[in-house]
């Protein structure tokens, strides 16, 4: 059973404590439900942080289409709020994740065959 509890912080705005869940849960999901899985993934990287910016992309992608999603079954103006936030944030990750690839393949680290 998956439990996501929401950060609550003064200093963390709500739409960070929500991709502090989100990424716990793509976390959970890469590991198949097991927090100590360390196998490695079908496609091997040269270096574990462009790993970690695929892992990055496909975030903010889930984070985009469940906002897209969460908006078209809104029923109040606070869910509106709310998968705004998640939508700015997701294009906002999307948009620097993307640049960091950029940069890494402009340094040579990218292997192309992992491409997202």
């Amino acid at each position: 059973m998956i439990i996501i509890s929401p950060i609550r912080s003064q200093s963390v705005s709500h739409g960070y404590g929500i991709l502090i869940a989100l990424i716990y849960l793509e976390f959970y999901i890469l590991n198949n439900g097991n927090p100590n899985n360390k196998s490695k993934s079908k496609s091997m990287l040269k270096k574990k942080c462009d790993t970690n910016i695929i892992y990055t992309i496909k975030l903010a992608r889930q984070m985009i289409r469940l906002a897209q999603k969460g908006d078209e079954h809104r029923e109040d103006p606070g869910c509106g709020v709310l998968y705004g936030i998640l939508l700015d944030s997701g294009y906002r990750i999307l948009d620097l994740a993307q640049k960091e690839k950029q940069n890494h393949m402009n340094k040579g680290w990218w292997n192309e065959c992992i491409d997202p």
